[in-house]
Parts: C-alpha cells; sequence; structure tokens
C-alpha cells in the first residue's frame, strides 16, 4: 500500500496506479477510497482495453456497499468489454443473488461453469477480503443465488 500511495504523489494521473490503489483497498476493506480511487481510473482511462478491471472491480464495491442495482450494470459493462473474466461473474452472480434475480444468477453461473470447466462451481478460495464481514456479504448473495460448496452444503 505504501508503494501505490508513493506511485500516486509521483504520478496522481496514472490510471493503473490508480486501478492499483483501488483494487488493493477493496480487497483490504476500505471500500469509499476503493471506489474513489476506481473511478478515477476510469475517468483517467476511459477507452482503456483493460477496463474490465477497474469495472469489475467497482461493481464489487458498490455490491459490498449494499447497491447491487449499480453492480449489475457495471458487471453488464464490464462483460461488454472482456467476457471471459470470471471475477465479473462471481459479482454478478452475487448481485443477483441480492437482488432475487434468479434467472440472472444462472447466467452468471453457466458462463462460470463454462470459464472454469471445473465440477463443481465453487467460489474461489483465493479470492481474499480481509473483512470477514465483507466476505460474508458477498457470499451471501451467492448463497441467495443458489450456490452450494461442492458437497452440496450451503456456502460458509
Amino acid at each position: 500500500m505504501a508503494a501505490l500511495r508513493r506511485a500516486t504523489q509521483l504520478n496522481p494521473n496514472n490510471a493503473l496506479v490508480a486501478n492499483s490503489a483501488g483494487t488493493l483497498n477493496l480487497f483490504k476493506g476500505d471500500l469509499e477510497q476503493a471506489g474513489l480511487l476506481l473511478e478515477r481510473a476510469r475517468r483517467l482511462s476511459p477507452g482503456d482495453p483493460a477496463a474490465y478491471l477497474l469495472l469489475t472491480g467497482l461493481a464489487c464495491v458498490r455490491l459490498l456497499q449494499g447497491a447491487s442495482a449499480e453492480a449489475l450494470a457495471l458487471c453488464i459493462e464490464s462483460v461488454s468489454v472482456k467476457a471471459d473474466w470470471n471475477f465479473t461473474w462471481w459479482v454478478m452472480a452475487s448481485a443477483s443473488g441480492q437482488r432475487g434475480d434468479l434467472a440472472r444468477a444462472g447466467v452468471a453461473f453457466t458462463q462460470l461453469s463454462r470459464l472454469r470447466r471445473e465440477s463443481p462451481l465453487a467460489f474461489p478460495s483465493f479470492t481474499v477480503f480481509s473483512d470477514l464481514e465483507r466476505r460474508a456479504r458477498f457470499l451471501d448473495g451467492l448463497r441467495k443465488a443458489g450456490l452450494a460448496d461442492g458437497a452440496g452444503q450451503a456456502l460458509p
């Protein structure tokens, strides 16, 4: 985090630095700062071919802030840039579950199954939320969307 703060000081108009800092803030639990940085990255590089990364990060921020409709809109935008980034589909599934939109959640799970080619479909263990309450909120959306763990049990 210190290196990203320093990089931001040296070049506050670097979209990659803003995106990286926003993503790190998302996973360490500072949603407000994450949202500000990811929005800044979006403004700095509106035609970025890697925009799906910041769009999905921003969608996750909005989902965890309780704005599932905005999260879904950002996921749809992200998928239009790159349809095979699997974390977008995870965020879409969770946001859909929070909204009770099981049809859209089903589409997300179908895409994840196609991309992952693993059976059974399971939330990636590598996804680290340092704030366990926010991780639980994300998993709650997946539960509501109908995802169970590999043994058919509800997610933790």
